[in-house]
């Protein structure tokens, strides 16, 4: 996958993207919006969430802690 793609995905874009997708009982949707990209949409979920149980599971999924007095 080119790596302008992977940057998309993950951090989003800057443009409206056309979207579409069809469900399994035939209905089809179509829409045009910006795409926010995956890193930025769960860094804005932890931060607007008060539940405990969804900042956990980000934490645990996709966080690193680092310690930074060592650097």
């Amino acid at each position: 996958m080119p790596q302008k793609i992977i940057n998309a995905l993950l951090y989003g874009t800057n443009r409206e993207i056309d979207f579409s997708f069809s469900k399994s009982n035939g209905e089809s949707y179509e829409f045009t919006r910006e795409f926010e990209g995956m890193v930025n949409w769960y860094e804005r979920r932890y931060r607007e969430t008060d539940s405990k149980e969804i900042k956990d599971w980000i934490e645990n999924n996709f966080m690193i802690q680092k310690n930074m007095s060592n650097l």
